[in-house]
């Protein structure tokens, strides 16, 4: 599945386990349950469609999918879980949230970097992804200065 449609179902996951587990009762589950049965048609269908997802992780995110089916099986609405379960709930979400964030690449490292030209220490926060991205433009920008006619290599 495209980036960009895996990137609305995780937006609606934050705003549905958020509300789910808020006092707001009248939120309705069945748009929850379709989300996670069309993420767990992914995963049983394309399993490196998650790359990111160990074998372990991929088990346990189908657990809590199950979890969260018996959990809303004959339920309409938040109302008819009783507080604990919409807290079960909503660890179950947030749990699944973050491995699929993780596994595309979209978890934030921080680091302490010295910037260029200081003795100052800066944290500097980006993605897996864009950590990634900055590598292999370097690595082609020293593979292209290499190559450059008129530059002594030896």
């Amino acid at each position: 599945m495209k980036r960009s449609v895996w990137t609305a179902v995780l937006a609606i996951g934050v705003g549905l386990s958020a509300s789910v587990a808020s006092a707001d009762e009248s939120v309705d589950l069945s748009p929850i349950v379709a989300q996670q049965h069309e993420l767990r048609e992914e995963l049983l269908e394309s399993p490196d469609s998650f790359p990111g997802l160990t074998r372990s992780e991929r088990g346990e995110l189908l657990d809590r999918q199950a979890q969260l089916f018996s959990l809303f099986e004959g339920k309409t609405t938040a109302a008819e879980l009783g507080e604990e379960e919409r807290i079960e709930a909503f660890n179950s979400l947030e749990w699944i949230k973050s491995r699929l964030a993780d596994s595309r690449g979209e978890r934030l490292v921080c680091k302490r970097e010295r910037m260029v030209g200081s003795q100052r220490i800066t944290r500097v926060c980006r993605t897996e992804a864009e950590m990634t991205a900055d590598r292999e433009r370097s690595r082609e920008y020293q593979e292209r200065a290499a190559r450059s006619p008129g530059r002594d290599n030896g």
